[in-house]
Formats: structure tokens, C-alpha cells, sequence
């Protein structure tokens, strides 16, 4: 009979003190798998971030991915509503009437066991695994184990884990006082990503998905509600800067960049500002954006001197940020680099640069039709397939390359490549 470990909680975010608490019960038990069973946020159970499932499940795939024995069970979260325990328990109990099931939970669990939803009904499909931490009185658990056996006529197991001294409130709670800035810093800084991976508790390919999708930001530290104008107010005076096509151009980039957020876990609304002002600062003519960009210190490259109207990028992120009071820098960043692009892009500069590429107006581009099936399968390739083919027609047209684009286009070759 197969002996299967489940070890159910909100993961949010998973933790290193849950993957002991599995460990120890497969070890000590000699259990053949561990099933990791994130649930439906419980009602009793609200945090203030809202996570998708796609998240919980990422970051619970990338701490156990080291653990062959452990494996996704995602089971509550597709369904529609909040499951007990009970009744998942009694699912799988049916579903599998050849396992032997072992629920796992931790000793503060325990002493409120008779308050859970239907508790002799949990008993009669598992037996319950208590760990109990390093610093607590063990033999103290083990005989409220024996109780709990007596009382319910079922199997309560204690057994005994290391401490692991953190929480998931407590990593929240840490991750609130990095900023953008911050995060992004870490990114590019291995070391440092090392150390407070350590510090939290958290494996580093975990962290990084939380920088990269943003997860258990603190918005005021960071800016983003910063919404003096609403969408539809920055909308309306949009519409009356730009010309119909642009607009028009516009709306589709917005949505776009709104529709690759969602698919690859980035904050959507984050996205839908992004790409509604992406282009802010189209109606300026070439000969205005350079003597704009010149009285307001704003960098200009070789290129940007022989075609003055990429600079609306870097001019739009000085509007957005002053005009439409964006306070939100990874918002301002992708709208500057959305024309050239640059090395190691953010998830949302690859989002606003590949929506502006592929929105629904455009229709002029090679392979349209093959870029904006890839652009939902996957981000660095994507980039590299547009700006491969960016580079050809300027070429092609004998116009000026920035440089900028080129080593974007190198450095997303080399990721390609390395994937073969």
C-alpha cells in the first residue's frame, strides 16, 4: 500500500519550516510521496495581498523542485469555492482506496483539532502526523497524541522536527521594507539574493520569482498608489494630445500589455498604465522632443541625434512621471527602453516592448501572425524574434541602428541559444 504524506496551508509564501515539516513526517514515516495541498485562502484565514494561484503554485514549484519525493496537489485550488478539509480528505480517500493517507500538521494545530470543520470525519480517511519543534516538550505532545487517539478512535502521530525560526507573516512582513529599487538591485546581484534567501528562509529561485512578479510589495514604499488620475482621466486627456490612429494605437497596446500580464503573473494593472502611456508624448514632433529632451537634461544617443522621434520613449516616462504623477519606476523604466529595449529587461519592459510590437492594429510587421503566438509561450524569445527582425528592416532601409538595440538583440540571442 502506498503511503502518501499531505501537507496542506496557504503557503503564502511557502517556507522552509513547511518543507521540515514534510521531511521529518516522510523520513520518520517511511512515507513513499509528500503531496504539497495549497488550499483556497480558508475565511478565517485573510492576508492582505492578493496572490494568484499561479503564483502559490510557482513558488511551490520552485522550492520543492529539489525534492523528487514532493509533489503539487492542486486539487482545492481549482476548485470554485473554499474546501474543508474534510471533504478533500474524503476525496481522496475514495479517489485512492489503495493509499494509506498521513495529514500533516503542526503542534499549535493540534490543541484546536475538536474546532475544525467535521474532525471525526477527517480522522476516518487519514491519519493525523503532529510535529513538534526542537524547542517544545516532546513527550508532552506525544501523550496529547495518545489522547486525541482514544478520543477519536483514529491515529494521531507526533513527531519530532528542527525549528525552523520564521513564518510566512514574518517573510511578508520582511519583504514590505525592500523597495523597487532594491529588489531590482538584488536581481543583479547573486550574492545578495544568496544572503537574504538564507535570511527568509526561502530557496533563491523562489525569491526571484517574488521580485520578478512582484509579490508581497508594500504599495505605499513603492509608489504604486500613487492614483491622483485614474485611468480613465489620463484616458481622456490622451485623447485629446493624440491623433485618432494613435489613440487608437494606444488602447491596443494598453490591453495587450494588460493580456501577457495576466498570462505571465504581473500585476495587470501596473501593466494597463504601462502601455496607455507608453506613447504620451507621440504628438510632439521630432524637432520638439529634441529641444524637450535637451532643456530637461534627458540623455540623447547618437541615434536618437539622426531620429529625434525615438526619444517620445524617454520624454513619455518624463511625462508620465510628472505630468500624469506616475510615481511607480518600473512603470517609468519600461516606457523608456519600450522603443530600443535594453539587456536583462524587466518582465514589464518585456511586456510593454513586445505589446507595442504586436497589438492588434498593427499589421505590417514579417511573422506577425508566428510573434504573437510565441509572445504567450515565451518572453526572451519573443524578444529576440522582434528584434531580430527590427534590425533587418533597418538595415534593409539603410537607417541609423542604435546601439542600445543591438546589444539587446545580442543579448537575447545569447539566452535563445543557450536553450538548444
Amino acid at each position: 500500500m502506498k503511503k502518501i504524506g499531505i501537507l496542506g496551508g496557504s503557503f503564502m509564501p511557502i517556507h522552509n519550516g513547511h518543507i521540515e515539516m514534510a521531511n521529518t513526517a516522510y523520513h520518520e514515516l517511511n512515507l513513499d510521496e509528500i503531496w504539497i495541498l495549497p488550499n483556497g485562502i480558508p475565511p478565517y484565514k485573510r492576508v492582505t495581498e492578493e496572490i494568484s494561484v499561479l503564483s502559490r503554485l510557482a513558488l511551490i514549484q520552485a522550492m520543492i523542485k529539489s525534492y523528487p519525493y514532493m509533489k503539487i496537489c492542486d486539487y482545492e485550488v481549482r476548485k470554485s469555492s473554499f474546501q474543508y478539509s474534510y471533504e478533500t480528505l474524503s476525496y481522496f480517500h475514495e479517489k485512492y482506496p489503495d493509499y494509506e493517507l498521513y495529514f500533516i500538521i503542526g503542534e499549535d494545530s493540534i490543541d484546536y483539532f475538536d474546532e475544525w470543520r467535521k474532525p471525526e470525519i477527517i480522522v476516518k480517511n487519514c491519519r493525523i502526523v503532529v510535529c513538534g519543534r526542537s524547542s517544545s516538550d516532546f513527550k508532552s505532545l506525544d501523550e496529547k497524541c495518545k489522547s486525541y487517539s482514544m478520543k477519536y478512535q483514529a491515529s494521531f502521530i507526533a513527531v519530532h522536527m528542527n525549528l525552523v525560526p520564521i513564518s510566512s507573516t514574518d517573510i511578508r512582513n520582511k519583504l514590505h521594507h525592500y523597495s523597487m529599487e532594491e529588489r531590482r538591485d538584488f536581481l543583479l546581484h547573486e550574492d545578495q539574493l544568496l544572503r537574504i534567501s538564507k535570511e527568509l528562509y526561502i530557496p533563491n529561485d523562489e525569491l526571484v520569482y517574488i521580485f520578478k512578479h512582484r509579490l508581497f510589495e508594500d504599495h505605499e514604499i513603492n509608489g504604486i498608489e500613487r492614483k491622483e488620475m485614474t485611468i480613465q482621466d489620463i484616458k481622456d486627456d490622451l485623447k485629446t494630445r493624440l491623433n485618432p490612429h494613435r489613440y487608437e494605437h494606444t488602447m491596443g497596446v494598453m490591453y495587450t500589455a494588460a493580456s501577457l500580464a495576466m498570462r505571465y503573473d504581473y500585476p495587470m494593472e501596473t501593466a494597463l498604465y504601462a502601455g496607455l502611456l507608453h506613447d504620451c508624448a507621440k504628438y510632439m514632433s521630432g524637432s520638439e522632443l529634441l529641444d524637450f529632451a535637451k532643456n530637461h537634461n534627458i540623455s540623447i544617443t547618437d541615434a536618437e541625434e539622426l531620429a529625434p522621434h525615438l526619444l517620445h520613449a524617454k520624454v513619455g516616462a518624463y511625462y508620465a512621471n510628472h505630468r500624469y504623477e506616475i510615481r511607480d519606476e518600473q512603470i517609468l523604466e519600461a516606457i523608456r527602453v519600450h522603443t530600443t529595449g535594453k539587456p536583462e529587461m524587466s518582465l514589464l519592459d518585456q511586456i510593454l516592448f513586445i505589446a507595442d510590437y504586436i497589438e492588434p492594429g498593427r499589421d505590417q510587421a514579417p511573422r506577425l501572425y508566428e510573434i504573437r503566438a510565441h509572445a504567450f509561450m515565451n518572453l526572451d524569445e519573443t524578444c529576440e524574434m522582434i528584434l531580430h527582425d527590427t534590425l533587418a528592416y533597418l538595415e534593409n532601409s539603410q537607417m541609423h541602428i542604435d546601439q542600445t538595440t543591438l546589444e539587446t538583440y545580442n543579448y537575447y540571442k545569447n539566452i535563445t541559444e543557450e536553450r538548444l
